[in-house]
């Protein structure tokens, strides 16, 4: 399973970072209008959004070339959260339509949401 590109400083992404953890919940509703939840997985769904700014050329080509070659959200590859370090194996691309732009100053810029379902 490929591992998520690292920057040309060595790290994993830029700040700001957000990390969600999502619980997927259930509903039954009775006939008497009450209602029971419960959860569908022991563990929570994690979601990183890395805002991605001031990159190189290089970079910019080795985050499309990993894109490309996850197909998007096609394929899984792993992880390592930036802010606890633990690898996370199974995470996707959240969005299929990943974008990045060179700016005039030969700058690269651009937005990738990663997630991880729960187990």
């Amino acid at each position: 399973m490929p591992a998520f590109p690292k920057l040309n400083s060595a790290a994993l992404a830029q700040f700001p970072l957000t990390r969600t953890a999502r619980f997927d919940t259930d509903v039954l509703h009775f006939t008497d209008g009450s209602e029971q939840r419960f959860r569908r997985a022991a563990r929570a769904s994690l979601g990183w959004s890395l805002d991605l700014s001031l990159l190189s050329e290089d970079e910019v080509a080795r985050l499309l070339q990993f894109v490309e070659a996850c197909a998007g959200a096609r394929y899984a590859f792993d992880f390592q959260d930036p802010s606890s370090g633990t690898v996370h194996p199974g995470c996707r691309i959240a969005d299929d339509l990943t974008a990045f732009q060179i700016d005039a100053d030969l700058r690269g810029r651009g937005q990738l949401v990663i997630r991880k379902d729960a187990e």
